[in-house]
C-alpha cells in the first residue's frame, strides 16, 4: 500500500532532520500525522532508547481534506501519490555521537471502504561525529554463507565427549524401533 524511503538532511535550526518519503499506491489515501487519535492517523515515533525528541513534523505533498462516511462523516486529512515528511529532531543535552537513532512510522491508509493499519515500519539512523544523521537499512540481509550450514568438523562416529548412553550400546543397532 505504502512504501517508505528514509534519508536525512541538515537543518538551520536543528542539527539534523529525518526525511520520510512515502510512495502511495494508486487509489490509496495515506492519513496525515495531524489527524487525532480518535480517527485513522499516521504517527512518527522514536524508540524509548533514543537520546532525542521530535520537535515537529512538516508534511509535504498533496494533502487533501474530505468528510468520510466510514467515520461518521468526520473530516479526514490524507495524501495521495507521494508524501514527504520532514521530522525535526532535537538531541538530548547529554547525547553523544556515534550512536544509533531508531524509531518507526505507524500509518493507516484507505482505498474505498478498505482500511489498512496501523502498520508499523521501523527506521534506523546512525549519528555521525558531527551530529548529522545517516539512514541505515532495517531489512534483513542474506549472506552467501547463509544458504548452507557446513558441518565438516563434526564427527558423529567419534564425538568429543561420551554422552547420552552407558558406552555399552552397539552403535549399529541404534534406532527408534
Amino acid at each position: 500500500v505504502v512504501s517508505w524511503e528514509f534519508s536525512s538532511q541538515s537543518g538551520a535550526d536543528v542539527k539534523a532532520t529525518l526525511v520520510l518519503q512515502a510512495h502511495i499506491l494508486d487509489g490509496w489515501k495515506l492519513y496525515s500525522t495531524t489527524m487525532p487519535d480518535s480517527l485513522p492517523n499516521s504517527r512518527v515515533s522514536l524508540d524509548s532508547s533514543a537520546s532525542a525528541t521530535i520537535t515537529g513534523i512538516e508534511e509535504q505533498g498533496k494533502l487533501e481534506s474530505a468528510n468520510d462516511p466510514l467515520f461518521r462523516n468526520a473530516l479526514t486529512r490524507f495524501f495521495t501519490g507521494d508524501a514527504r515528511w520532514i521530522v525535526k529532531i532535537q538531541p538530548a543535552a547529554a547525547a553523544g555521537t556515534g550512536g544509533k537513532l531508531k524509531g518507526s512510522v505507524t500509518y493507516m491508509a484507505i482505498k474505498k471502504d478498505s482500511v489498512v493499519g496501523p502498520i508499523e515500519v521501523p527506521f534506523r539512523y546512525v549519528v555521525n561525529a558531527d551530529g548529522s544523521l545517516a539512514a541505515q537499512s532495517t531489512e534483513l540481509k542474506e549472506t552467501a554463507a547463509s544458504g548452507s550450514l557446513k558441518l565438516s568438523t563434526i564427527d558423529v562416529l567419534h564425538p568429543v565427549n561420551d554422552c547420552g548412553g552407558t558406552g555399552a550400546e552397539d552403535t549399529r543397532s541404534k534406532g527408534l524401533l
